[in-house]
């Protein structure tokens, strides 16, 4: 089978059902079930502005959601990492105010579930992009450890060929008041990219920061200063996943790894 991908978008609020089911439209018009799933929104809003990156192979799932404000007189910004979906939101506490997770991946359309009550309260366009056709898709949950040198990453049951990571927090379920970073990174074909974007409110002030680094797959930024804070690059991918080397070190946090393997590319 060729290795084909979906790109579409659907809206989630407090008033959409508990359950969403998004109809994919397939790269070659074909019918085929997802393998795995990438799911991200960023969306801007009156004094406010959210987004978040998710992932899920239908079994694993990782989400990362960060939410700050332009209010001139009460900047805050805070984030939230779980593992227990890939559709989340959180609010100016880093508390969790939506939640969805991947219930069934099927014949053209993948199938979400609200975890407990639908409580987003923003409207959310979320993205995403489906693959199907690959000879094996997985998704990681992993942490990056806080030292520098060699960090080989398991677990896959099988090596890779291309692989997405996205960044979280030092903690799962927990809030991450004062500061929230939005990061996704790729690896394949001896080469590699991570674009951050990183916002900190202290109360009158916002500071906000971006980069693009083509050295390393994943980036936390200073919320202070802009600078790296910490930076993994990818070195190489293994029989069983792959490995990084933690260049830059400040902390151990949480990130997921979407890992692709081969397919035959359409023609």
């Amino acid at each position: 089978m060729a290795v084909v991908h979906a790109v579409g978008t659907f809206t989630v609020t407090a008033a959409s059902a508990a359950q969403i089911t998004e109809a994919v439209t397939w790269s070659d018009a074909g019918t085929h079930t997802p393998q795995v799933a990438l799911f991200f929104s960023v969306e801007g809003g009156t004094g406010a502005a959210r987004g978040f990156v998710g992932m899920s192979d239908g079994t694993n799932e990782f989400a990362h959601a960060i939410w700050c404000s332009d209010n001139v007189t009460t900047a805050d910004a805070a984030a939230r990492t779980t593992q227990s979906g890939c559709l989340l939101e959180t609010d100016s506490t880093g508390a969790e105010s939506g939640l969805f997770t991947v219930t069934s991946f099927g014949s053209n359309q993948i199938v979400l579930d609200a975890v407990a009550a639908n409580a987003f309260g923003a409207t959310n366009t979320v993205g995403y992009v489906a693959f199907a056709g690959y000879d094996n898709a997985v998704v990681l949950l992993k942490t990056v450890k806080a030292s520098a040198g060699a960090d080989p990453v398991t677990g896959a049951g099988f090596q890779p060929t291309a692989v997405l990571c996205s960044i979280g927090g030092v903690t799962l379920d927990a809030a991450q008041p004062t500061s929230g970073q939005l990061q996704l990174g790729w690896a394949a074909a001896g080469a590699q990219a991570s674009a951050v974007l990183c916002t900190r409110g202290t109360g009158t002030t916002n500071y906000s920061w971006s980069a693009l680094s083509t050295a390393a797959i994943m980036v936390r930024l200073s919320p202070t200063t802009g600078a790296f804070l910490d930076a993994s690059s990818f070195t190489q991918f293994d029989a069983d996943g792959f490995t990084l080397n933690k260049d830059t070190h400040d902390a151990a946090y949480q990130y997921g790894a979407l890992c692709l393997k081969g397919g035959v590319p359409v023609a």
